[in-house]
């Protein structure tokens, strides 16, 4: 079991190395986040299917049900009221078809991400770090801001938000409030603070390879 953890792990990194390369190098955002989505989702296929009890260990069974959604809650709502006010203030709101697109589907790449951070990630160093919740927390968020470098912005923010998911993740296993936390949260930051428009870089993106 821990061999097959190391190999998770390792994995781990060489996606988070594909992004930077994919992403910051190649400008290939949209291909990056196809393969990955794929490769992540046949493996959480093919090893339910061998043991489904990893289904409860990822928090993927329990994904109906309502734990874990009032404590996501009483950092999502907080946080984005927090967003929205810095983005009245800085002249940053917005509200648009585009923005209303990537709510609708980042947060489906949200649960993904989160499974990597936490379904993974955290709960193999669980296991691996008896006793080390706080090192595990700071380990799992630090990993997931580096691997949005080089944009610093973005890296602090996915490091602050990493070290509430971990924790709520590792005391309610369930994926779905935190994935759906994740991608609205992420599309507030993404057009109110950082002042990019993930819809149009995709587009762009597109059209660039047609």
């Amino acid at each position: 079991m821990k061999r097959i953890m190391v190999v998770e792990m390792v994995c781990i990194l060489l996606t988070g190395a594909l992004h930077l390369v994919f992403e910051s190098l190649l400008g290939w955002k949209v291909p990056y986040i196809i393969v990955a989505a794929l490769g992540w989702g046949t493996y959480i296929v093919i090893r339910a299917r061998q043991h489904p009890e990893l289904l409860d260990r990822w928090g993927i069974r329990q994904m109906a049900s309502g734990d874990g959604w009032l404590t996501s809650m009483l950092f999502a709502l907080p946080a984005a009221a927090a967003l929205a006010t810095y983005a009245l203030c800085a002249k940053t709101l917005r509200l648009d078809g585009h923005l209303l697109a990537i709510a609708a589907i980042y947060p489906i790449f949200g649960i993904l991400q989160q499974f990597v951070l936490n379904a993974l990630l955290a709960a193999n160093l669980s296991d691996l770090l008896p006793g080390k919740r706080v090192s595990i927390v700071v380990i799992s968020a630090l990993l997931f801001g580096l691997v949005h470098a080089p944009d610093v912005p973005l890296m602090a923010c996915t490091f602050v938000a990493g070290l509430v998911w971990v924790p709520l993740f590792l005391r309610c296993r369930n994926l779905l409030p935190l994935g759906i936390c994740h991608g609205l949260l992420g599309t507030l930051t993404y057009y109110w603070i950082l002042g990019r428009d993930p819809w149009a870089e995709i587009l762009a993106e597109i059209a660039r390879v047609m």
